[in-house]
């Protein structure tokens, strides 16, 4: 019985020790973001132009920090769904998909340079019904984007 007791006091030990060992996870995409862009090639019917967005941090799998939010931009004024997903090591990705459109279309936003901080700086681009020469009425043009945590 004393061996039980020794050992079950030495696991609570070691485990109190571990814990006081370990430090708060940076989650650096957590907050809002104030985002300037400039468009490179004109898009047909849209302009991303500047916003604001929201991240919260959602979870991590396989080492990749997942992130999601809200945005709104004022090139023309339109609400965002936000998905980011950020490689330590490899930089970040942000998927803009408009509020109550139901198909895949989305502008990808992509730092692959970005390790942390309050910056990020790169390019955009939209996919599906948003790509440049698209017939859907959505076309957005490609550019470049600076942002920067508030």
């Amino acid at each position: 019985m004393k061996k039980r007791i020794l050992l079950l006091g030495l696991l609570l030990a070691a485990a109190l020790i571990g814990l006081s060992s370990c430090t708060m996870v940076a989650r650096p995409l957590e907050g809002t973001w104030t985002v300037d862009s400039t468009e490179m090639t004109p898009g047909g019917d849209r302009v991303l132009g500047d916003g604001t967005i929201t991240l919260s941090y959602l979870g991590e799998v396989f080492g990749i920090e997942i992130y999601t939010g809200s945005g709104t931009f004022v090139g023309d004024v339109y609400d965002y769904i936000v998905e980011a997903s950020y490689w330590p090591g490899f930089g970040v990705s942000l998927e803009f998909s408009e509020v109550g459109d139901t198909d895949f279309d989305y502008v990808a936003l992509e730092d692959m340079s970005y390790a942390g901080g309050s910056s990020m700086t790169g390019d955009y681009v939209g996919m599906g019904d948003y790509a440049n020469g698209s017939t859907g009425g959505k076309e957005i043009g490609d550019g470049t984007f600076t942002a920067t945590k508030n």
